[in-house]
């Protein structure tokens, strides 16, 4: 195989994993960025090919190189969020090179012989099918994670705008929150009182004082001549040690899901006046079917 060759189609494979590593991680990557960890990525192809150097072919080096083109391509801020990216990173990678090894034995049959296994003239046509098997494989692998258990620990960063006016913070992906409208049937995000109080109109802030007293006939007695009379919602839901509360509930204009570059506006904000976590990690919690 030419060097070109090599070259532009290994370029071209580390663009397509580390894009699908962006979309899967919610971690966005500029274009130059992902070109030029895969630049890196193929230039090593090309040095591993044309010469014996040992440093190329140790374990230690496909370790560093991979953490590399993370880094180049996320330049993510926290150990862990550089981790959980090289995971990912590494999964797709797997998946393309397993498709690629598994359709080249299946619709060829001279690479293996009585005691080994090897590769030879991998056509572009199967190249592009192992791409194309790949792709399909990780999107379906993606959609089937989004609805398991373990993504509960997934957090969002969201924008919320209301009268015109946006508040940003994280959100937990919280698969507990089945939350729902009775009116409308839309999805619930929970949110603290305080980190949205900012925004909100005079009215709204009346009607969830009076919610904290559960003065039920006061949190109804909004004057009708009130723009926000429409959008109020009131979401009866239960928890440990209250069967029969009630949650104060808006429409807003619109939210912003950050990670997901998406503007959703069939949802319900609910606000909840103590605090969802000791810690600062998040201020929300979102129902993961918003997210699909």
């Amino acid at each position: 195989m030419y060097l070109d060759v090599l070259f532009i189609e290994n370029l071209i494979i580390n663009c397509i994993i580390i894009y699908l590593t962006s979309l899967i991680s919610k971690r966005k990557s500029r274009v130059w960025k992902i070109a030029l960890a895969s630049f890196i990525g193929a230039l090593y192809v090309v040095f591993y090919s044309i010469g014996d150097f040992e440093v190329l072919h140790r374990l230690s080096t496909k370790i560093l190189l991979s953490f590399l083109m993370v880094v180049v391509a996320f330049t993510p801020e926290r150990f862990m969020e550089f981790f959980r990216i090289v995971g990912i990173f590494y999964l797709v990678s797997f998946i393309f090179g397993g498709t690629a090894l598994a359709l080249f034995f299946i619709l060829r049959m001279d690479g293996m012989n009585e005691n080994t296994f090897y590769i030879k003239d991998f056509s572009l046509n199967l190249l592009v099918i192992s791409i194309m098997v790949s792709c399909l494989m990780v999107k379906f692998l993606w959609l089937w994670l989004k609805k398991a258990r373990f993504f509960k620990d997934f957090y969002v960063d969201i924008g919320v705008e209301i009268g015109n006016r946006i508040k940003e913070f994280r959100a937990l992906v919280d698969t507990g929150n089945r939350l729902y409208d009775p009116f409308s049937n839309w999805p619930v995000m929970i949110v603290e009182l305080s980190e949205i109080e900012e925004i909100l109109p005079e009215d709204i802030k009346f009607i969830i004082r009076e919610a904290v007293q559960e003065d039920i006939l006061k949190m109804v007695n909004l004057p009708k001549t009130s723009p926000w009379v429409l959008k109020i919602r009131f979401i009866p839901f239960m928890s440990v040690g209250k069967e029969n509360g009630i949650l104060v509930g808006i429409k807003p204009d619109k939210i912003y899901l950050k990670s997901e570059g998406k503007t959703i506006t069939d949802i319900i904000v609910g606000i909840y006046h103590k605090k969802l976590f000791n810690k600062k990690d998040y201020n929300a919690l979102i129902n993961p079917d918003i997210l699909n």
